[in-house]
């Protein structure tokens, strides 16, 4: 996934910085592509409102926004980053807003993912209140998807900053980011666990000496795989791909002839359940009766990925794809270089599912 900074503070070494640089961070490592905009020293006028635009371009201002429009609309997140002035955003970060009335309807229509990075002295409980109100607003009129903020009270200089639980959620917020892009189309299964109570039982059957993992396993986390050399073996590899883009998912359906996923190797990847975000970023747990063997590849890297199909009913309110799910009775048959493909197509399998009603958290 591509994401844009706006860089609102005139202040490049200051405390909002610190917030973008651990972002920046964590997003790096999950795999995305990151990139910031010093939109504080940028040639940008004032909208003047004459609606030359049409809502829709071109400006007939002349100044350094025909290049920032580009970089928005060929992103897929866009992150607010300013220091609170009088209770809103910068004056600069700001200019450069009123400016998206020259493309309004472009950025609605790409329905960008979007988060808020903002710093204050202030530390009362309403500091943020215009600010979050102004943000919300902006997320509903241009259809952006708000994928979370990070509010830093009491954050009146760098070194307050620094010694502030604030850089470390800023570095979540970027390291959890679901990988919800990449070419091969949305992803699904970005977190998996297996329950302490299962860890004995695969320890007897497959004779794994090593400790399993235990905690909610997300993308770029080792998790345990089972791959064949002559018997099947166990090992821990990295959740997802790092292949020019980020991969977590492989569509059975083009699984056979994507020319990337050719030199990939099957695998399975036990897990006791899995998580998935609902449309309503309500958290749904799915789990079947058994140790459930998702179906995979792994690369030379050992990093592996998860072959996804069509959801059946059981997945479907939640999400369009579901992971394609084996038995420990097929696993010689997945392994098997011609009855694997008949396994790709099998009706997936109804799982059970716990819903919690509560707000999508990163951190």
């Amino acid at each position: 996934m591509k994401i844009l900074l706006l860089f609102g503070s005139p202040n490049l070494n200051g405390s909002s910085r610190i917030l973008a640089d651990n972002f920046i961070q964590g997003a790096k490592e999950a795999g995305h592509s990151v990139s910031m905009l010093d939109i504080a020293h940028a040639n940008i006028h004032p909208c003047t409102g004459c609606l030359h635009c049409g809502y829709e371009g071109p400006c007939i201002q002349k100044d350094d926004m025909k290049q920032i429009r580009k970089q928005i609309l060929d992103t897929d997140m866009i992150v607010f980053v300013s220091p609170l002035y009088y209770y809103g955003f910068s004056a600069q970060l700001k200019i450069l807003i009123d400016r998206f009335c020259s493309f309004n309807t472009s950025i609605h229509q790409k329905h960008l993912k979007s988060a808020l990075l903002s710093v204050a002295w202030n530390a009362d409980n309403w500091t943020f209140d215009a600010l979050e109100s102004h943000y919300k607003t902006l997320v509903r009129y241009l259809n952006l998807d708000d994928q979370g903020m990070i509010l830093g009270y009491g954050c009146g200089t760098p070194s307050m900053t620094s010694h502030s639980i604030y850089p470390k959620q800023a570095y979540q917020l970027g390291r959890n980011l679901l990988i919800m892009y990449n070419c091969f189309g949305d992803t699904m299964c970005s977190s998996i666990k297996i329950n302490p109570e299962d860890v004995k039982s695969l320890k007897e059957k497959f004779n794994i000496p090593f400790d399993i993992p235990t905690d909610t396993i997300k993308p770029n986390e080792k998790a345990l795989v089972l791959y064949k050399e002559g018997k099947i073996l166990p090992k821990l590899m990295s959740f997802g791909w790092n292949d020019k883009v980020f991969i977590i998912n492989a569509r059975q359906e083009t699984l056979l002839e994507k020319p990337i996923f050719k030199k990939g190797k099957r695998c399975v990847i036990p897990a006791s359940l899995f998580h998935e975000w609902s449309y309503a970023k309500e958290k749904v747990t799915f789990h079947s009766d058994n140790i459930m063997y998702l179906a995979g590849l792994y690369n030379q890297d050992n990093e592996f990925l998860i072959i996804t199909t069509k959801s059946n009913d059981s997945v479907r309110r939640t999400h369009d794809r579901m992971p394609i799910i084996l038995e420990h009775s097929q696993l010689e048959d997945w392994f098997n270089d011609t009855k694997f493909i008949s396994l790709l197509r099998q009706e997936p399998k109804e799982l059970e599912h716990e819903q919690k009603l509560e707000q999508l958290s990163l951190f």
